[in-house]
């Protein structure tokens, strides 16, 4: 099974046919700085207007270029890391122009509806029909394999086992990232779902070591997307201040932990931490500067911080 950045990249390329229905890498999308300063891959003004103003599919899988999403989907029983996958779409983005401006990448414009999926051992074939914008054939639909140039970064991309005929091209990627339902008997750890609500739906993931878990929608930076999570302790919402209960969390082996309520763009839901790991500390006293830890932030060597928001007896370990 290929690794998780290759799939990601592959599933990019059959969501974009899917939503924007063709391959224009160079005009539907552009390179931006997001955060950590971060070179990143993001749709264009040209890429939303192209699918109606709203891409979710293409936009969730780009959000996981932000390190605040790194480690958190599993793809061929692998965590993505964010860092990898922003460097081979921005990587594979300058090779396209690069390709594109030597004349080393023709190609036709083209209009690409989704055909059929057939199922394989690590995913589906997607098939789309292909024609000319206004209608009728492309003189060489084979070239449009120039148009996913971007998807082989550091060689050619082996889930874009691209073939076309005189109406239609089909690429190979994983597919067990999105378009539910999904068998009983299939496995996953995330999945990316726009449209239908997939809260509490049962999962396996044996790459986190849930093996009896549900879908939540728990990740505000990835709105459409559910993670695959243990049936108790990892996470509660309350309006009133938990802190400090224990709890267990098989998702990150903690056996036995404390909730905290330690991410600012979540105020209200309280995550298990080990023992231990202060993250955050509610004091009517100014413990500014104090020393402190915070695992889940990677913080070994940190110090309190007030918040400088709404509660401001709140302290974060930076």
């Amino acid at each position: 099974m290929p690794d998780a950045t290759t799939i990601a990249v592959a599933e990019l390329a059959v969501t974009v046919g899917f939503e924007l229905h063709r391959w224009e890498l160079l005009t539907d999308f552009q390179l931006y700085t997001g955060y950590g300063n971060r070179q990143m891959l993001g749709l264009s003004a040209a890429g939303l207007a192209q699918c109606g103003g709203s891409c979710p599919n293409t936009a969730a899988l780009l959000t996981l270029q932000d390190q605040r999403t790194d480690q958190t989907v599993v793809l061929g029983g692998s965590f993505l890391g964010a860092a990898a996958f922003a460097s081979s779409l921005t990587s594979g983005f300058t090779n396209q122009r690069i390709c594109t401006a030597n004349g080393s990448c023709p190609y036709e414009a083209h209009a690409l509806n989704i055909e059929f999926e057939t199922p394989r051992t690590c995913g589906d074939v997607d098939t789309f029909l292909v024609t000319a914008p206004g209608g009728g054939n492309l003189a060489n639909p084979a070239n449009l394999n120039n148009a996913l140039y971007w998807t082989a970064n550091n060689g050619p991309n082996p889930l874009i086992d691209f073939h076309s005929t005189a109406t239609s091209v089909s690429i190979d990627p994983s597919g067990q990232l999105y378009d539910p339902p999904f068998p009983a008997d299939i496995a996953y750890c995330s999945v990316i779902s726009p449209d239908v609500n997939l809260a509490g739906t049962p999962c396996v993931c044996a790459t986190g070591g849930v093996t009896s878990g549900v879908l939540l929608n728990d990740r505000s930076l990835t709105r459409n997307t559910y993670y695959c999570r243990a049936t108790w302790g990892c996470s509660q919402n309350s309006s009133i201040n938990i802190a400090g209960q224990t709890c267990t969390c098989p998702d990150w082996r903690i056996l036995v932990g404390n909730l905290q309520n330690d991410r600012l763009l979540t105020r209200n839901t309280y995550y298990c931490r080990a023992s231990g790991d202060r993250c955050q500390q509610s004091s009517d006293v100014n413990i500014n500067g104090q020393e402190c830890t915070c695992a889940a932030q990677n913080v070994t060597a940190g110090h309190f911080t007030n918040s400088g928001s709404q509660n401001s007896n709140l302290y974060y370990c930076r």
